[in-house]
């Protein structure tokens, strides 16, 4: 023997470097999703804690934002579990139709997220050029909510019907 531990057939220095990698970057992630998830739980439950306290000033504006942290927590519920069971365990034991299913709530909560953003931007912009019509406003600001949930339903159709 001349000391050298990587001559040897039973150990090899360069997997055990690959696996502390591996297993650093498992950790990270894993507490990174824990913290967002955390984070994300607290700070949209105290926003629809300050919502309902205003619920009889109910505006516009806090209609869209109550879809936004609806949106928010269905990515929170839906996605980053997924994800942190995905990283730690890096395989799917449910099945072909549950994997369907997780995936079309997933894309719909991202796309549904973007499309309340849009929403946002849409609303906005309306209140800028039309100032003085409210009450068209308010019910221009429900149909593109509406339309917005609906689209990203419609969006994620594919999730479902692919094959995997």
């Amino acid at each position: 023997m001349d000391g050298n531990i990587s001559s040897s057939p039973a150990v090899n220095t360069t997997n055990f470097t690959d696996l502390w990698e591996h297993d650093i970057g498992h950790t990270v992630r894993g507490s990174v999703l824990i913290g967002i998830f955390v984070t994300s739980v607290f700070l949209n439950c105290f926003l629809g804690l300050i919502l309902w306290r205003d619920r009889k000033h109910f505006s516009r504006i806090n209609l869209v934002v109550f879809h936004l942290m609806i949106s928010d927590l269905s990515i929170t519920f839906f996605n980053i579990p997924v994800d942190f069971i995905w990283i730690q365990t890096k395989a799917f034991l449910a099945g072909t139709q549950v994997c369907k299913v997780i995936m079309f709530l997933r894309q719909t909560t991202l796309f549904s997220s973007s499309f309340v953003v849009i929403v946002i931007s849409l609303d906005r912009c309306m209140a800028i050029v039309h100032p003085l019509s409210v009450r068209q406003a308010d019910f221009r600001c429900r149909i593109m909510l509406t339309v917005a949930w609906v689209a990203s339903i419609i969006c994620s159709i594919p999730q479902v019907c692919s094959t995997l």
